[in-house]
C-alpha cells in the first residue's frame, strides 16, 4: 500500500491523490444520500409489494450505477452507503425483505466482470503470490486489533478469535475501491489490479465458509 501511494504521489502529486480521495467518499456519500431518500419516497407510495420492490431495487442499483459513471464516484462505496441509509432511515419498514437468489448471483457475477474486464493477468504466478500475501496481511492487521480490544470490550478471547476469521470476507469490499483509483492513475491497473481483484475474488469465496 505504502508504496502504491509513494508511486501516485511521484506521478501525480499528494495533493492529487488526496483530493482525488476525498472527491470519492465524500460524493458517493453525498449521491447514496439523495438516492437513499428518493427511494423512501417511492417506497412509502407504492407500498410493500414484493414484486414491485423486486423490480424497483433492481431499476435503483441500474441508476446509481449509471449516475456513478457520469460523475466518477466509487460504485461499490455508494451501493453500500445506499444500503446503509436505507436501512437506517426506513423507521416504518417500508422495504421488505427480498429474495434474491439467482437475481443476486447475477449482480455478483456482473460486479467481477465490470472490474476485471480490462486487467492484464500476464505474470499470473506473482499476482497469486500477491493476492495471497495481501490476504494474510489483512488478516493479521485484523486479527491484532480484535483480539487486543478482546478484554476491554468484555469478549472472550476464544470468540475474538472467530470474529477476526468471520471480518475477512468483509474486508474484501475495501479491495475493490483500489479499482476507482486505477481508473484515473492508469499504471495502478498493471501494477495492482489483478493481485487486488484476485485477494477480492478469494474473500467473497470464501466468505460463506469462512462466517
Amino acid at each position: 500500500a505504502l508504496a502504491v501511494i509513494s508511486a501516485l504521489g511521484r506521478t501525480a502529486g499528494w495533493w492529487a491523490v488526496a483530493l482525488h480521495s476525498m472527491y470519492l467518499i465524500f460524493g458517493s456519500g453525498v449521491l447514496a444520500s439523495f438516492i437513499a431518500i428518493g427511494a423512501l419516497v417511492v417506497l412509502r407510495l407504492f407500498g410493500r409489494a414484493a414484486g414491485f420492490q423486486f423490480v424497483f431495487l433492481i431499476g435503483l442499483v441500474l441508476t446509481t450505477v449509471a449516475l456513478v459513471q457520469v460523475l466518477k464516484l466509487s460504485l461499490p462505496l455508494t451501493l453500500l452507503l445506499e444500503g446503509v441509509l436505507i436501512r437506517m432511515l426506513d423507521r416504518q419498514r417500508h422495504l421488505v425483505a427480498l429474495r434474491l437468489e439467482e437475481a443476486g448471483t447475477i449482480f455478483i457475477v456482473i460486479l467481477f466482470a465490470s472490474f476485471g474486464a480490462n486487467l492484464s493477468f500476464a505474470g499470473s504466478g506473482t499476482a497469486w503470490l500477491t493476492a495471497l500475501l495481501i490476504i494474510a496481511a489483512r488478516f493479521v492487521a485484523k486479527a491484532i486489533s480484535t483480539l487486543a480490544l478482546a478484554r476491554a470490550s468484555a469478549f472472550p478471547m476464544e470468540k475474538a478469535g472467530l470474529s477476526a476469521v468471520g471480518l475477512m470476507p468483509a474486508s474484501g469490499f475495501m479491495l475493490f475501491l483500489l479499482e476507482d483509483l486505477s481508473d484515473v492513475y492508469l499504471q495502478l491497473r498493471g501494477e495492482a489490479g489483478a493481485p487486488v481483484l484476485l485477494a477480492a475474488a478469494l474473500l467473497t469465496v470464501a466468505g460463506p465458509l469462512l462466517t
